[in-house]
């Protein structure tokens, strides 16, 4: 149920140890004896993933885990979408899941490293002209107090004949720079829809 040994196996419910005890023809009881030798507790864990064809996280299964990450990265997955994704991989390949944290950092190393290659392929693409207008849509110009950038990402006060003209005015100052011509030689749409949510967040 959970891909990986309980920590603490009395933090159980009654029901669920004495529905274990039913399956194992033991006595009902309100808690799990565990044993006190840690080599006898290796033991049971090791007869236990025998049995359910399971495998301890390894580094030959990070290994594997990280080509996995890695094509999952580079269709734009978002680090907090891959957790889960993950975890249920791992369940799939039969490995019990390692620690929270370290399944985490796994995540954003492998991210970061993909998608820093993928905003490399990106920058290449764009031309002179292109990063000069980008760039003029993060500064704030003379008179104004916000960049035209920031203004993009308003939502409309009212749904008014001015309103509506000044959004499509800032829409044609985004059309003059030139950047809609990008997006069809992008890298993939997912990255796309990626960029989108980090310029959203």
């Amino acid at each position: 149920m959970y891909g990986r040994f309980l920590a603490e196996v009395n933090s159980l419910s009654p029901s669920i140890v004495n529905y274990l005890n039913n399956q194992l023809d033991l006595p009902p009881s309100l808690s799990v004896a565990t044993p006190d030798r840690e080599a006898t507790f290796s033991e049971y864990r090791k007869n236990i993933l025998n049995y359910l064809g399971f495998s301890k996280y390894d580094d030959e299964a990070q290994a594997r885990l990280q080509i996995w990450l890695k094509q999952q990265a580079s269709q734009a997955h978002l680090p907090e979408e891959l957790f889960l994704r993950a975890e249920r991989y791992l369940l799939a390949e039969r490995v019990v899941l390692p620690g929270t944290s370290v399944l985490e950092r796994l995540i954003i190393s492998v991210c970061s490293e993909t998608h820093e290659q993928l905003f490399e392929v990106l920058c290449v693409r764009l031309t002179p002209e292109l990063r000069t207008a980008i760039d003029n849509l993060l500064g704030v110009q003379s008179g104004d107090q916000r960049s035209l950038f920031f203004l993009l990402k308003e939502y409309p006060t009212s749904v008014t004949i001015s309103s509506i003209q000044s959004y499509l005015e800032r829409y044609w100052k985004l059309e003059e720079t030139g950047i809609s011509s990008l997006e069809a030689q992008c890298v993939d749409p997912a990255f796309i829809d990626y960029l989108y949510k980090l310029a959203y967040r």
